[in-house]
């Protein structure tokens, strides 16, 4: 509902949505105009609230505890921060369960004992994404209980909110304590949440009267009687359009032209949106704080044209590939809202990432989906969004970033789907949302319900009176909306809970046709079986090793069953992300795009992030479920690099959108940047037809990626790209390399490739050991057989006769040629890999060994190939160069 304040900064309207907190251990306490949120006594009812806008979290403690005493009786929550730097000089602790509630003012008991110099305010996220700030109100003489109240009235918000005022419903309500010091503990208390409101008379709107046909664009006055005329002032009424399915398209503010009697003379200046599409609508009036009894309403046509539904496609014969709207083509350069208000957005925006959700958005970036009596899904903060954005920029088109959650009341319901921390439900404050209680990914009920809600949303999408301009929906879901459990990005949270179990069992039987052939699997390995005649119930979910590092590469032969898990854990994911991909083709048609935020191989080897990484990029790909990918919401890594493998994706028929942080984006990407982040030709170039050759080409195997267990860093070692630029090079998955249209190179280096299929090897030989190519291995290539690692497998695809080492050692390689320098691992690394071939050029040893050789060269009729322990720098990579002939700077043999 719009505030009666249109087009001007005034205080806020003083219809709330509140967050209304179901406390289980306090019943709420309700009467005609007053309702608990909190009785501060569950602290799964708050949280700090982080958000990728608003990350910062400086702090050596953060706790919200329950304490026993309280303002009157039962208990209250006790918050205790201690900021680790000088800029962290505030906190925020956020409420949260959405459900809509009028009132004019919240007031929470606040005891401050220690005195501290602090002050309060309080904060409020509005439907438009407008934040809401009140004035401070100073805690350092509330020693003892004294109740806080904020006046919604007088709360100031941005310059550019669509609609100013405090417009329902409300995406996030929380309270910032403001004055804290680094390295001091500041420790206050609250105590029974509340939002009130007055009594209002209730209303009856007659004689509705304005025009009944006209055109996108055109002005619609309006004027009314309602009475009784002496309750209209203070009632906060506003006239709307609205569709008859889609909500509200445009609101305005009454004024109150004459009284006569026990009614009022209202008039309204609406207008209608030129970009809605024509159809039959309703003038009505609503108000935020009275009932309104009796309520006419006029029908209206809006004229013109049938507006077909925009039809979107990716072309991938450019690079990058290019957005295809209605048979125009456009730069992959979307810009979105993270928090930010339309306002914001470039004059010539034309393509807009507008967040949504089909429950409450873990960032506050959405407003939350609220239900009717009758339980279904009401869409009315969406509507406000989108109508927004298009009164800003009517030709733009929409993506809508739907971000999968669930609702309060679906966890309530649902506890052991929930993801768990240290065995419990509820995740540490640290988490990047602002609720601390999230559904498990991989459970069937969550996606079950999931893509009940998506249906629903996107059946309203396509009703709707703007769904002819959306273009796409990218999915979110998780941590960070990347499609891992919550809290993969700090590396928390349980894996061998009673739904991980189920699920990896259920995967299991997939794999195993039979209890014989997974013992064939798990039988003596180490977290395998130690029986016999173990079998399927007695599967247990592999742990971390105890007492002992995790070997750096996974060997079949002792740890099947964690390899097993890595498998799963994998390929678990993309079905859930393609079984909603298959709901959105579904529901809203094949000229709709489908995309994810997925696919973050090198990010996540660079932070080190490898407890849940996307490593089934490659069967993604192959589903061709998806039109786009997306790059990461929050950058753990070097913001600068990539995050993924471009190239590979557009050679999948999709594009890669990194999400900027700095810079620009690869030549082989597209782009989302933060509203008003543009001119366009900062972010990316301008599309060409690709090259079919590369002198210098980098492989990535996100399959055998699954092997690496994170230790000694050797996904950050191995998956990122150490060639800084001035090597022209490109990097591929493996699966480009077996393509009918390969890229073709002069330089190839296999950085991760330790597991590939007999049939794939040869092919992959066919299409790059030619025309006398210079061919480097990196650790392990081919390593990993069905049923262990061998040195045999290793001569069969490199042609070099290659021994693992058992046990852990730091690698460096010492080069022979006295012009290049060590180069190697930071940290000891198990298993280790030399070469022993006598047909073999000796060119390295491991540092500290005179008969280990980590470096070799060895000569064949079409190739040359190279075993490198380590990663080679870019020095080796010329030097090699050098020795096969080959200028690695051009495409040119010398």
């Amino acid at each position: 509902m719009a505030s009666p304040h249109h087009g001007t900064l005034k205080p806020a309207l003083v219809l709330l949505t509140a967050l209304l907190l179901g406390v289980s251990s306090h019943e709420a306490r309700t009467d005609a105009r007053s309702n608990i949120l909190s009785a501060c006594e569950d602290t799964a009812d708050f949280s700090a609230a982080r958000s990728p806008d608003d990350p910062d979290f400086d702090f050596s403690a953060w706790e919200a505890t329950i304490f026993d005493g309280a303002r009157v009786k039962g208990s209250s929550l006790r918050w205790h921060l201690r900021p680790s730097s000088t800029s962290q000089t505030s906190a925020r602790l956020a409420l949260s369960r959405p459900a809509t509630l009028a009132a004019e003012t919240v007031a929470v008991w606040v005891k401050n004992p220690n005195a501290h110099d602090l002050t309060l305010r309080a904060e409020i996220i509005d439907a438009d994404g407008a934040r809401y700030l009140s004035p401070p109100v100073n805690l350092l003489e509330e020693t003892g209980w004294r109740e806080v109240v904020f006046d919604l009235r007088t709360m100031t918000g941005p310059d550019d909110d669509p609609a100013p005022g405090i417009d329902a419903p409300v995406a996030g309500l929380a309270f910032v304590l403001e004055g804290l010091t680094a390295d001091r503990p500041h420790t206050i208390y609250l105590d029974e949440i509340t939002a009130r409101s007055t009594e209002a008379a209730a209303l009856a709107v007659r004689n509705v009267r304005c025009q009944t046909s006209l055109g996108p664009g055109e002005p619609l006055p309006l004027r009314a009687e309602v009475s009784p005329g002496d309750a209209v002032v203070g009632a906060q009424i506003s006239a709307e359009l609205a569709a008859d399915a889609g909500g509200a398209v445009a609101w305005a503010p009454v004024e109150i032209a004459e009284r006569s009697g026990d009614s009022a003379l209202v008039t309204a200046r609406l207008r209608v949106p030129e970009w809605v599409a024509p159809g039959r609508y309703e003038v009505r009036l609503v108000s935020g704080l009275s009932e309104i009894t009796h309520a006419e309403t006029v029908g209206v046509v809006v004229a013109g044209q049938a507006q077909a539904s925009a039809r979107s496609s990716i072309d991938t014969d450019v690079r990058p590939p290019t957005v295809v709207i209605d048979g125009e083509k456009h730069l992959p350069l979307v810009e979105e809202l993270r928090g930010s208000l339309p306002g914001e957005l470039s004059e010539d925006a034309k393509i807009v990432a507008l967040p949504a959700t089909t429950d409450v958005h873990p960032f506050r970036w959405a407003p939350p989906t609220m239900r009717d009596d009758a339980g279904k899904l009401q869409f009315t903060g969406l509507e406000r969004r989108a109508a927004a954005v298009l009164d800003e920029r009517p030709r733009a088109a929409l993506v809508l970033q739907v971000f999968l959650d669930a609702s309060p009341e679906w966890k309530d319901a649902h506890n052991d789907h929930l993801q768990h921390f240290d065995g419990g439900a509820l995740a540490p404050p640290t988490i990047l949302a602002a609720a601390r209680r999230h559904p498990d990914l991989l459970s069937p009920t969550w996606q079950s319900a999931a893509q009940e809600h998506l249906r629903a949303l996107i059946q309203h999408v396509k009703q709707s009176p703007w769904g002819h301009r959306v273009i796409g929906y990218e999915l979110q879901a998780g941590d960070l909306g990347a499609w891992r459990p919550w809290g993969a990005s700090l590396a928390i949270g349980d894996d061998t809970t009673v739904v991980r179990k189920q699920e990896f069992l259920a995967w299991l039987h997939e794999r195993y046709p039979s209890a014989s052939d997974l013992r064939d699997g798990w039988l003596g390995r180490r977290r395998g079986f130690g029986r016999p005649r173990a079998a399927f119930e007695s599967v247990e979910i592999p742990l971390p090793l105890e007492g002992a590092p995790e070997p750096s590469l996974y060997d079949p032969a002792a740890d099947q069953p964690m390899i097993d898990l890595r498998h799963f854990k994998a390929e678990s994911m993309a079905d859930a992300l393609l079984g909603m991909a298959a709901v959105v083709r579904e529901e809203a048609g094949g000229e709709v795009l489908v995309g994810a935020c997925y696919g973050h191989l090198l990010a996540q080897a660079r932070s080190n992030d490898w407890a849940w990484p996307h490593t089934a990029l490659t069967r993604v790909l192959e589903s061709g479920a998806l039109d786009f990918l997306t790059g990461p919401q929050m950058r753990l890594d070097d913001a600068g690099q990539p995050s993924s493998l471009g190239e590979s994706i557009r050679r999948g028929g999709a594009v890669y959108l990194e999400r900027l942080h700095a810079g620009a984006a690869p030549d082989d990407c597209g782009a989302l940047v933060p509203a008003g982040a543009v001119p366009q030709a900062q972010f990316v170039t301008e599309p060409a037809a690709p090259s079919a050759d590369s002198t210098v080409i980098e492989v990535v195997d996100d399959r055998s990626a699954r092997y690496l267990s994170g230790d000694a860093q050797l996904p950050r070692e191995l998956l990122t790209r150490p060639i800084s630029g001035s090597i022209p090079h490109e990097t591929y998955l493996v699966r480009d390399l077996l393509a009918t249209r390969p890229p073709r190179g002069s330089i190839f280096i296999f950085r991760n490739l330790f597991t590939i299929e007999p049939d794939n090897g040869r092919l992959l030989g066919r299409n790059t050991a030619r025309d006398d190519s210079l061919l480097i291995w990196v650790y392990a290539p081919g390593a990993v057989d069905r049923h262990l690692i061998t040195g045999r497998t290793m001569q069969y695809l490199t042609g070099l006769k290659l021994v693992p080492l058992m046990g852990r050692q730091t690698a460096t390689v010492r080069p022979e040629s006295g012009m290049l320098s060590t180069f190697g691992y930071p940290h000891a690394i198990d298993p280790m890999f030399i070469c022993a071939d006598e047909n073999a050029e000796w060119l390295g040893t491991i540092a500290g060994s005179s008969e280990q050789c980590a470096f070799a060269l060895r000569e064949f009729p079409h190739c040359t190939s190279v075993f490198s322990l380590a990663p080679p720098t870019e020095e080796v990579i010329r030097h090699l160069a050098r020795r096969a002939g080959i200028d690695p700077g051009s495409h040119d043999r010398q």
